[in-house]
């Protein structure tokens, strides 16, 4: 039997077999063995997981295997063991970028460029927590000046002071997902001087204070109905565009399938599925079912607000109330404009019209499939055809955006009719008035 001493020497001393196991990682990284670096990482995790560093290279030997969520969740680890961490954030905000997640890229983009401790990101609440803009919690949003820098929004300056010529109005363009809304989005800009153009283009306005917000007159983004509160201009004008519900997800299929699997695309899910999968495996994949820019979108933006969405990951249709479905269309219902892609040009005309900014003389097509799949050098995006199988897959994902199209349909088609039967009124009148 072993001494107390000897039996000590003989176990392997903890503090050499982590830097053998993390050195011998190293060197499989550095020859692109993923699979035995990721290994080795782990080893050396399960000794000491208190390594920060430890943690962001075994995120990149996942995320180089396209393990996107476990490298997701290293990283975060590493930031919980050193938080702040310039090169984690960086890391983190490049993966969440690929994956769509641009709000949150956003935010560790910005704490990657941070010097000071105290400025670094805090966690976000639900939007819907902020029930006004005055009742922002400075705890749950990042530093503003940063955001604005990476959001090339220089022209807010703390310093600068409201001038009292700016307009109370405002308008704001709540742009679905693949309805047309890009061109939209180009369009309605250019009404309004770049500077009074809010540069955030996502769920992101409360990076910015209410006197900020002031500054602008036109905003637009994916953002839902629960972030208008946080714009303090009125009256404030409110803007979307739906497209059929199933004919929007097909777009969404053939838009990813239109990137070619390069360096910056392959990390994103939704571009690897469908370069692999078929229209009916990619919506039968529980990764794009539970995604909310494909689980009924609509009832996303109007109804349940996108982070409650997400947070209900996998949340059966058989459990959203009734209730909610109707709020959704009571908001699409009074919107000051609507707009229909299958009615784009004439929807449009009625938008500029009830917004109060003069129609351009060309309407020039933004981020159309096609298009993009010759940019991109992707995946032919052949048409795809409306199979059973396809409808069967679909059928959930669009089960409360139906009921909510048809609704913004049937609005929208009031409104044209009230309009064209006003005009036709105005025209005789002037013609009475003429003779």
């Amino acid at each position: 039997m072993l001494n107390p001493v000897r039996r000590f020497l003989a176990f392997p001393n903890p503090r050499e077999n982590f830097v053998r196991l993390a050195n011998g990682a190293d060197r499989a990284n550095a020859a692109k063995n993923w699979s035995e670096a990721e290994a080795g990482y782990a080893a050396a995790l399960r000794i000491d997981p208190s390594q920060a560093p430890i943690w962001v290279q075994y995120g990149h030997a996942l995320k180089e295997q396209a393990r996107l969520a476990e490298a997701e969740r290293a990283y975060r680890q590493a930031l919980s063991a050193h938080p702040g961490h310039s090169e984690t954030c960086l890391q983190l905000a490049h993966l969440l970028a690929g994956e769509d997640r641009g709000e949150e890229a956003a935010i560790f983009e910005a704490a990657a460029s941070l010097q000071a401790p105290e400025a670094r990101a805090a966690p976000l609440r639900d939007i819907d927590d902020l029930s006004h803009p005055a009742a922002r919690d400075p705890d749950a949003t990042v530093s503003r000046s940063s955001v604005r820098q990476r959001l090339q929004a220089a022209a807010l300056p703390v310093s600068r002071t409201l001038s009292s010529r700016r307009p109370a109005a405002a308008t704001a363009f709540i742009h679905l997902q693949k309805t047309g809304g890009t061109t939209l989005y180009d369009m309605l800009q250019h009404a309004f001087p770049p500077d009074r153009v809010c540069p955030v283009h996502g769920n992101f306005l409360h990076v910015f204070s209410a006197r900020e917000m002031a500054e602008f007159d036109y905003f637009s983004g994916h953002f839902d109905y629960a972030a208008l509160r946080l714009i303090p201009k009125r009256p404030l004008r409110t803007v979307s565009v739906f497209r059929r519900p199933r004919d929007r997800l097909v777009s969404i299929y053939r838009s990813h399938k239109a990137h070619q699997l390069d360096r910056k695309y392959r990390v994103n899910p939704f571009v690897r599925l469908a370069n692999a999968l078929t229209p009916e495996e990619f919506f039968e994949h529980p990764d794009v079912r539970n995604a909310p820019e494909v689980f009924n979108h609509y009832l996303a933006a109007f109804g349940t607000g996108y982070r409650q969405m997400a947070q209900a990951r996998g949340l059966s249709p058989a459990r959203i109330p009734a209730s909610t479905v109707e709020r959704a269309i009571e908001r699409v219902r009074g919107l000051d404009a609507i707009g229909i892609t299958e009615r784009f040009d004439d929807t449009v005309g009625l938008i500029y019209e009830t917004v109060g900014v003069p129609a351009p003389r060309r309407v020039k097509p933004r981020n159309v499939t096609d298009v993009v799949s010759a940019k991109m050098k992707g995946s032919p995006s052949a048409p795809v055809a409306m199979t059973p199988r396809l409808r069967d897959a679909m059928d959930e994902l669009v089960c409360f955006d139906e009921p909510i199209y048809a609704a913004a349909v049937e609005e929208a088609e009031r409104r044209l009719a009230a309009y064209s039967a006003a005009s036709r009124t105005a025209v005789s009148r002037a013609s009475a008035a003429g003779s």
